[in-house]
């Protein structure tokens, strides 16, 4: 869901320090603004993939699995852990395979963003049988919600209406059941069978489709990128160009309507026990949960992807610039979506930390464009400040500064909209600058850090 912010608090806040500031610099010339704190340097492009390599290692400590971290607007693999595992092993993908089965639904018009299915919380069909382990619900999922909770029944019945030429033309598009052509031996091509389609394989389980965790997270990459599927290469970061192996057809809508199932799962459902959607970066992935190739024991699966804080919420295709998947055998999907956290922790602390300046939308996942307020000539700036809208004291419902009975009145008071030296004109509370900026103030509050919690 979009971002949003009460306007009701915020304007009410910056009148009363800006009026503040306005009786401060009647009594005293503006003081000269404290030096920025100092930022740490940012790792060089290599040293950072060894720190997400190292992060890696230790998502994946005690338990055997694989990690693979790619960046998904080129095909680099800037870090694996266990790459035998990795390139050489096929399992079946479990629930990570519902993202395909929605693109080819919506593809052939079977379902679209507002079709809704209400969970029967169990699907038998013809010997076979699955259970919903989401939390019951009273109203029918669309397809947003069904990816979020991975909800087996609505799957299943979208499922059935899908021909097998659709569904494994999809996958084929996608690079599964080939080698991906990653430059290294051994690379297993997993399996696309033809032929024998039945209502399990939309769901991901039974052996139609097994993959390797390369494939995996080089289709998911395809899939979020806007459909460009890359040739995975082991390299550096220095001149590095992807290679791009094919080119698939996906609207905007269609990865718009994925990406916010996607980030429904980080947030409120199957992956939300992760809590990667506390990190100061915008994440979003994909759980799964499959039974073993001996039929016993579970394997788990996560692919998620996480944009630089200036992209927003809603990132353009280059804008996503890591995919992370683990693999965790003996586990469940999200097993393996707490473990990712390792790798998206260090990510954020590269992408964000470099530059601690405190109070960042970015940081936040706050975006105000235009709230009107700008202040250019009255000496007051605000850069970080400490004040959180879920903590503070500093409340427009409990404190003495009221719009609607406080003295401090743009009608009859001499801080007046159009005869002071404060003038509000467009927007400064603004993504892209950092906001309520002042070229020429004195009266500055710095922010220790800020975060506020959408």
């Amino acid at each position: 869901m979009p971002f949003s912010c009460n306007t009701s608090r915020v304007i009410p806040l910056a009148l009363i320090l800006c009026g503040a500031a306005l009786t401060n610099c009647t009594s005293r010339k503006p003081e000269k603004a404290a030096p920025a704190p100092t930022a740490s340097a940012p790792a060089s492009p290599d040293e950072f993939d060894r720190q997400l390599e190292r992060a890696a290692a230790e998502a994946l400590t005690g338990q055997e699995g694989a990690c693979l971290v790619m960046d998904p607007r080129t095909g680099r693999i800037r870090a694996v852990v266990n790459p035998r595992l990795a390139f050489e092993q096929a399992f079946p993908p479990g629930s990570t395979v519902k993202a395909f089965t929605a693109l080819t639904a919506l593809r052939l018009g079977v379902i679209d963003a507002e079709s809704r299915t209400q969970c029967k919380e169990k699907f038998s069909r013809l010997g076979f049988e699955i259970v919903c382990s989401h939390p019951k619900s009273k109203s029918p999922f669309n397809l947003t919600q069904a990816i979020a909770y991975s909800c087996n029944y609505f799957f299943a019945t979208v499922g059935e209406r899908l021909s097998e030429d659709a569904f494994n033309s999809t996958l084929a598009s996608f690079g599964f059941g080939e080698r991906t052509g990653v430059n290294a031996a051994g690379e297993s091509t997993g399996t696309l069978k033809r032929g024998v389609m039945t209502v399990k394989d939309p769901l991901g389980e039974g052996d139609h489709l097994v993959v390797t965790p390369l494939q995996l997270i080089a289709g998911y990459s395809a899939l979020v990128n806007g459909g460009r599927l890359f040739k995975p290469r082991i390299a550096g970061s220095a001149g590095f160009n992807g290679e791009k192996k094919a080119e698939i057809n996906i609207t905007d809508s269609q990865r718009a309507v994925i990406l916010e199932g996607m980030r429904g799962a980080v947030r409120y459902g199957t992956a939300a026990r992760a809590k990667l959607d506390t990190l100061p970066i915008y994440t979003f992935g994909k759980t799964g949960t499959s039974t073993s190739s001996n039929g016993f024991r579970p394997n788990g699966w996560f692919v998620g992807f996480a944009v630089a804080p200036a992209a927003g919420i809603d990132p353009e295709p280059e804008a996503v610039s890591l995919a992370v998947l683990v693999f965790l055998k003996n586990a469940r999907g999200s097993d393996s979506a707490e473990a990712s956290r390792h790798v998206f922790e260090e990510y954020a602390k590269q992408v964000v930390g470099v530059q601690d300046t405190g109070f960042r939308i970015q940081d936040s996942g706050l975006r105000i464009q235009d709230t009107g307020f700008r202040s250019e000539d009255t000496g007051f700036r605000i850069q970080d400040t400490g004040f959180r809208s879920e903590d503070t004291g500093f409340r427009n419902k409990d404190t003495g500064f009221r719009s609607e009975d406080s003295g401090f009145r743009n009608k009859d008071t001499g801080f007046g909209i159009q005869d002071s030296g404060f003038r509000i004109q467009d927007s400064g509370f603004r993504s892209e600058d950092t906001g309520f900026r002042s070229e020429d103030s004195g009266f500055r509050i710095r922010w220790a850090r800020q975060s506020i919690i959408n």
